[in-house]
């Protein structure tokens, strides 16, 4: 999705709220328990079911279960994610506390390496670069310092 299409969809909660739902439900919910969908929609954005009474939300059941972000917070982490922003700076662009927005990517990650194994996929294969790092060979606080520079590569 682009981000002019996650702007417009964050501007309003119901509309971004809308947008999940058609994804988690594939049209219509139904109880996590029993299956019925016979459901009331209460004031606190859950569900109750009116054939065994348990209360769910959209979010119960899937990964993002417990989280405290609203679901445009949720879109737009989402995005960031996706542009390789870090979780603090995510957390700065959406207003939002660097722990919950720390926790959505943790969340992510988790749910596409759960997806690359019960697909059965490699997670990694050839030879993909991962980061740089710079090291001092001598102390920081001796003159001339030279910086040693190490590429990490995996290959499998």
């Amino acid at each position: 999705m682009e981000l002019k299409q996650i702007l417009k969809l964050i501007v309003d909660e119901e509309r971004a709220s809308r947008y999940l739902q058609r994804f988690r439900w594939y049209g219509k919910p139904s109880c996590l328990r029993c299956g019925s969908c016979s459901l009331l929609y209460l004031s606190d954005k859950r569900y109750e079911c009116r054939s065994c009474s348990s209360r769910f939300s959209d979010f119960s059941g899937t990964y993002l279960a417990g989280t405290k972000l609203s679901s445009s917070e949720v879109l737009l982490g989402v995005k960031l994610f996706e542009s390789g922003l870090s979780a603090r700076e995510a957390a700065k662009q959406v207003e939002v506390n660097y722990k919950s927005m720390l926790r959505l990517f943790h969340t992510i990650r988790q749910a596409m390496v759960d997806y690359n194994h019960q697909a059965n996929r490699d997670p990694l294969s050839g030879e993909v670069e991962m980061d740089e790092a710079y090291f001092s060979v001598a102390s920081a606080r001796e003159k001339g310092a030279e910086e040693l520079r190490i590429r990490f590569l995996y290959s499998a």
